[in-house]
């Protein structure tokens, strides 16, 4: 059984857009679950209209009766699902009409695969392709063993941290993977997906799919992701790794007490060490430190990518916005 689990919040710009694009996939999903964040505007109803309009039977709108955040809301949605594969949508983003049935034939000739991520294309708010380089690799030697690994790939749980990226608008995932984790405190935590991705990609599996099955939508109001017109800080960015890391201990913590991994020790000394790189890159790039940085070529392998060390360079010697 396929499930959806989509979340809304004054998304009536795009919601039918997608809508669309997820019943009218070439394998028709079993359910869809829509959870509504109080939108304030035309979302609800125009999603109502859709179900009425198309005489769709399996999609359950719920509006919560108070905000919860996209984190909360996510997390809450995911439970009411009933599929034996979920499938995470966001409200502004467009499907490949046979993303379903691709992704869901993995699952079932791979069952070592906990969760599965696509590569994507990126639109803007008139659907036109933007390009960008979402980089999973690790510099060269990643890169290679990427490109020879044939259309898919398991990423390990060092270089998920490092490398980050894989959004939740483009996973699905076994439910009893969610099922495992869903009593792991969601509150005030960064995002909902990086939870359940670090979870599989920590008991080897997690996958990542070539091929480009989502149009991932970047414009000014994402909640996370992309953006669109405004180049972040680094030192924010690195703050936010911080951030990010901290979180994941909390769950390997959850995971470890309730006997779900038996690498705890190995991936909580990583996250130190991860930890340690990010704190010194910060320093080094707020004191103007180009020395110091320079020897963090050592440390080349807990960056996620070369361009990124000679990034940190570029912003030592350009950038006084720190």
């Amino acid at each position: 059984m396929i499930s959806v689990a989509m979340t809304t919040y004054n998304g009536e710009k795009y919601v039918i857009k997608q809508l669309s694009s997820i019943y009218n996939q070439d394998r028709k999903v079993d359910e869809v679950v829509i959870c509504d964040d109080c939108s304030t505007d035309n979302t609800i109803n125009l999603i109502r209209q859709y179900i009425d309009n198309n005489n769709i039977s399996n999609c359950n709108l719920i509006i919560n009766k108070y905000r919860k955040g996209f984190v909360k809301n996510f997390w809450d949605c995911i439970s009411l699902t009933k599929g034996d594969i979920i499938f995470l949508s966001d409200q502004d983003d467009i499907w490949n009409h046979k993303k379903v049935s691709i992704m869901e034939n993995f699952f079932l000739t791979n069952s070592n695969t906990k969760v599965l991520f696509s590569e994507m294309n990126y639109i803007d708010s008139n659907d036109n392709e933007i390009k960008y380089n979402n980089n999973h690799g690790n510099g060269i030697i990643s890169n290679i063993k990427h490109i020879l690994s044939g259309n898919t790939y398991r990423i390990n749980f060092k270089e998920f941290i490092k490398t980050g990226g894989y959004q939740g608008a483009s996973i699905a995932f076994r439910k009893n993977v969610f099922e495992q984790i869903k009593n792991f405190n969601i509150d005030n935590k960064y995002a909902h997906d990086v939870f359940i991705n670090f979870y599989a990609s920590i008991i080897n599996g997690f996958y990542v799919l070539k091929t480009k099955l989502t149009n991932y939508r970047i414009h000014d109001a994402n909640t996370l992701g992309i953006p669109l017109t405004k180049k972040r800080n680094r030192v924010e960015v690195l703050n936010e790794s911080i951030m990010i890391c901290n979180e994941l201990k909390e769950l390997l913590k959850y995971c470890f007490e309730n006997n779900l991994i038996d690498n705890y020790d190995i991936a909580s000394k990583y996250i130190d060490k991860l930890n340690n790189v990010y704190k010194k890159r910060i320093d080094n790039i707020r004191h103007k430190n180009l020395f110091n940085q320079l020897f963090m070529i050592t440390h080349i392998n807990l960056f996620s990518s070369f361009k990124t060390f000679v990034g940190d360079i570029r912003d030592i010697l350009l950038n006084d916005d720190v």
